[in-house]
């Protein structure tokens, strides 16, 4: 066998490597139209991300999705004329969101330009973007309006209201105009006892979420509940207003 083995190597060579060629060949094939189907709707999503944010109060604001290939050594050669290209699980395509939060400015990458507040409408904007083809059951947002002041808040709520019609929508917030959207409204209380630390979770509704709301907007006075009852009756028109579209 061993003999057989030895006699036989350089025919075993020629079919391994007639293997790889192969499996190369189907690689670079599965890349390419990978790449091709990842980038054909980018522009129109990156089109439909831009117009949310214009809701969202970053008015005019640029949104691109850039793609790049990285070269490696041992990568794959897509055509003749160019280097190797880095490659994994997940295709060539190095993608990057790029920005421009205010007219005149050229598009730089999110990562390193965007507040947290941008940052948080842009991942709202995606979400709202993505929502028909999300099939996730629950989205969870936790205090996606850091960054966000209260004007801006009540068009947060809005998106999230619209994600719900789809989803179920948990959100951690500590803005009034975004809680006054929930349906369903519940308190997180932290206290200690002795060495041990207690996180309670309970709703409230009624009077109960008019006092919370209140709290939020730091006027827990008849005035500031006046307020609170105002924010919720807009969030209520607003929905209602929606429902059926």
């Amino acid at each position: 066998m061993q003999l057989e083995t030895f006699t036989n190597s350089d025919t075993r060579l020629k079919a391994l490597q007639a293997l790889q060629a192969k499996l190369t060949s189907d690689l670079v094939h599965a890349a390419r139209g990978l790449s091709a189907e990842r980038r054909r709707p980018a522009h129109p999503m990156a089109g439909a991300v831009a117009a949310q944010l214009d809701d969202l109060n970053l008015l005019s604001a640029g949104f691109e999705i850039h793609f790049e290939h990285r070269s490696h050594p041992d990568g794959l050669h897509i055509d003749s004329e160019s280097e190797p290209i880095a490659f994994d699980e997940s295709g060539i395509d190095v993608a990057e969101f790029l920005i421009s939060p205010n007219i005149g400015q050229p598009l730089r990458p999110l990562a390193e330009i965007a507040s947290e507040g941008e940052r948080s409408r842009v991942l709202l904007a995606l979400k709202v973007v993505l929502a028909k083809v999300d099939e996730t059951p629950t989205l969870i947002f936790d205090e996606i309006d850091v960054g966000v002041g209260s004007r801006t808040g009540s068009l947060v709520g809005q998106k999230l209201s619209a994600l719900s019609s789809a989803h179920q929508v948990l959100c951690v917030t500590h803005l009034a105009p975004v809680a006054a959207f929930a349906d369903t409204h519940f308190v997180v209380a932290k206290s200690s006892v002795g060495d041990t630390s207690l996180v309670r979770v309970g709703p409230v509704k009624g009077r109960q979420a008019i006092e919370e709301l209140a709290a939020m907007s730091g006027a827990s006075t008849t005035a500031g509940q006046r307020v609170a009852r105002d924010l919720v009756s807009a969030a209520n028109g607003w929905k209602d207003s929606h429902s059926s579209s």
